[in-house]
């Protein structure tokens, strides 16, 4: 079944959160083979090996990999995953989200039986609370 929907993720040296967040978009996706784009900018932690190597392979993974003197940062990040979407609908996830059975799906029916309001999605982060 296509997707009609592409998953994003901007990352910066955060490896160890970035695989648990793809693990869990194909382990809990409806859509199990819709595209998954990550760009990483500036990635010293393994990041940009993990993706090219292991996300490819194991996770079908389309990365891009840049080293820029200027960073994008996660604005630019998520404007360069957008440009190469092909599908009707974006799902920006960040490297430090896990994702619940049919998440997408859910998102989906949401916005089909309320597609004349604006839709908002909400998610909790996998790491702790840093601001305490």
């Amino acid at each position: 079944m296509n997707s009609p929907i592409t998953f994003c993720i901007s990352t910066f040296n955060n490896l160890n959160y970035l695989k648990l967040a793809v693990q869990s978009v194909r382990a809990f996706s409806h859509y199990k083979n819709a595209p998954l784009i990550v760009y990483s900018e500036n990635s010293t932690d393994g990041t940009d090996e993990w993706i090219m190597k292991e996300g490819k392979k194991l996770y079908n993974i389309e990365g891009y990999i840049e080293k820029n003197n200027v960073a994008k940062g996660i604005g630019g990040g998520m404007n360069f995953c957008a440009e190469k979407v092909k599908t009707e609908f974006i799902m920006f996830l960040h490297a430090d989200f896990f994702v619940s059975k049919n998440w997408d799906k859910a998102c989906l029916n949401t916005y089909h039986n309320h597609n004349d309001k604006p839709l908002w999605i909400s998610s909790y982060r996998i790491q702790p609370n840093v601001f305490r």
